[in-house]
């Protein structure tokens, strides 16, 4: 089964749960997916553990939507992406030739 044309494919739920999160903090997640999970005391391992049960699934699909709606269809880009983009980058410095510091040579 090719994967290619799926915007989920290589993303853990464990980052889409902690990008939306994030951007919405628990109680506006636990408004816009009705998810239990979200409403008492939640934590990333404990909404992770909730979303993977099968009874669940169901909202692990509304998860899943509401990270494509909020980050792929309106081109933001998760604050995971952000982060990694934010750290700087070492400017590469030109490397000195071994000859730079060559006596000339003396007839």
């Amino acid at each position: 089964m090719s994967q290619k044309n799926n915007p989920l494919h290589g993303i853990k739920l464990e980052q889409i749960l902690t990008d939306l999160q994030s951007h919405f903090g628990w109680q506006k997640l636990a408004m816009k997916t009705n998810f239990n999970g979200f409403k008492r005391k939640p934590t990333i391992k404990s909404a992770l553990k909730r979303l993977r049960q099968e009874k669940d699934l169901w909202a692990r699909e509304a998860i899943e939507e509401l990270w494509l709606k909020t980050f792929v269809d309106r081109e933001i880009a998760p604050p995971s992406v952000k982060r990694q983009q934010t750290t700087p980058a070492k400017a590469a410095r030109p490397k000195a030739s071994p000859w730079d510091n060559s006596k000339p040579k003396q007839n």
